[in-house]
């Protein structure tokens, strides 16, 4: 994050330029975004108001919620999602619906 549009291209030139020592390549959708914009990012959105906000996403929690009705829900697809949700401090979510597989 940085207040100067200039300096943020520079760095995504940058970036560009070791990529390509790898033989990779920025995605079409990779852009630099204004502060006031929400960014989805592995089942997150960052917001920015004087600091970074971290929520679950929409899609997410609709994951989350048809997966734990299931009556025979493997274990670890409850322990990766609790691990995933702590990120986010999502622990409520959690708790309120994977309360009956304790």
């Amino acid at each position: 994050m940085h207040n100067d549009s200039n300096y943020l291209k520079k760095c995504m030139k940058d970036i560009e330029i070791i990529l390509n020592k790898y033989k990779l390549i920025l995605n079409k959708k990779s852009k630099i975004y204004r502060n006031s914009e929400e960014i989805e990012f592995l089942g997150f959105r960052f917001s920015y108001k004087n600091k970074i906000i971290m929520k679950l996403s929409n899609k997410t929690k609709k994951k989350f919620k048809t997966k734990t009705k299931k009556i025979n829900i493997d274990k670890s697809v409850i322990v990766s999602y609790k691990r995933h949700l702590s990120y986010g401090s999502c622990g409520s979510l959690f708790y309120k619906y994977a309360k009956f597989n304790k």
